[in-house]
């Protein structure tokens, strides 16, 4: 009876041992970013987040009140929200040569602290320059966003690198919620590493278009470009299913959903903002190339 009691036994344990290792080998399918060689992915995904917000905030300023140029006194309350000072240098669209203004951030500080920091968690500095051709909500208005390599675009949070932005973005409304954005060799620098990446993207509102401001907007990008890492050979990414921001307090710092394409050295490798498919406003992303699985967080 002892005996058959132990092989029992044995073949419970076995069993369980048998379990307990294909669920270990289910796990390791998330593997540590830290021994891969994805920096150049993971830089191109972080760098993509907070490109996009610099356009986030032209177009939080130009789709306020902004329909005949701007209005000081709708700027009051945007300086607060975004912590700038906006200089107009051109104020109304009926002298027939559009608008014109520079948002002028804190002067750039190696060291800061959570006073520094905008309604999105990120601390901002330096100096973005805004043309805009005509009324902002017609249709054929070109805006173009300027940032000089002398002052320059900061962007970066509390423990995370600073990023210098230097370059130039156009916008076209083609439609009337719909922009279309180009960008050449805008460039982004750090400590450690520096990357150059061009493109185009279609902008498109699934909500909130015809409202003054950014905030409370869905938005969508689409489109596809270049990069290059620490002067490598170019790289091209594209969306898969359209990049989606969600600018409402608490998530506007974040990509919702969507999914980038990175094809390089003949690997592929699909970034995917909403991993759980909830549409959560964390950081966290998974990336998938060769059969592998990392998960990442997007700084």
């Amino acid at each position: 009876m002892e005996v058959k009691i132990l092989q029992k036994t044995k073949y419970i344990l076995s069993a369980v041992l048998i379990a307990a290792v294909s669920v270990f080998a289910g796990c390791t399918k998330i593997h540590d970013v830290q021994n891969e060689d994805l920096n150049s992915q993971i830089t191109f995904n972080n760098n993509i987040n907070d490109f996009l917000s610099i356009y986030e905030i032209v177009e939080h300023i130009n789709s306020t009140k902004s329909s005949q140029g701007l209005v000081g006194i709708y700027l009051d309350s945007i300086e607060k929200q975004v912590n700038c000072k906006i200089i107009i240098i051109d104020s109304i669209t009926s002298d027939g040569d559009g608008y014109a203004y520079r948002i002028q951030f804190p002067e750039y500080k190696k060291n800061f602290n959570q006073s520094a920091l905008n309604y999105d968690g990120k601390a901002r500095f330096g100096s973005v320059l805004v043309e805009v051709s005509q009324n902002y909500r017609e249709l054929n208005t070109t805006t173009t966003i300027s940032i000089g390599d002398t002052n320059a675009f900061y962007i970066g949070s509390v423990n995370n690198p600073i990023k210098k932005f230097t370059g130039k973005i156009n916008l076209y409304r083609s439609f009337q919620a719909v922009l279309s954005m180009t960008f050449n060799q805008v460039k982004m620098v750090t400590d450690v590493d520096s990357m150059v990446f061009s493109g185009q993207l279609a902008i498109q509102w699934s909500s909130g278009e015809s409202s003054d401001g950014l905030f409370n907007d869905v938005i969508n990008y689409n489109g596809d470009g270049t990069f290059s890492y620490n002067n490598l050979p170019n790289t091209s990414w594209k969306t898969s299913l359209a990049l989606v921001k969600n600018i409402e307090n608490g998530c506007s710092a974040n990509i919702v959903k969507g999914i980038l394409q990175i094809d390089n050295n003949n690997l592929r490798y699909r970034i995917d903002f909403d991993p759980f498919n909830n549409m959560s406003c964390d950081n966290i992303a998974k990336i998938y190339s060769a059969g592998k699985e990392y998960e990442v967080r997007i700084q």
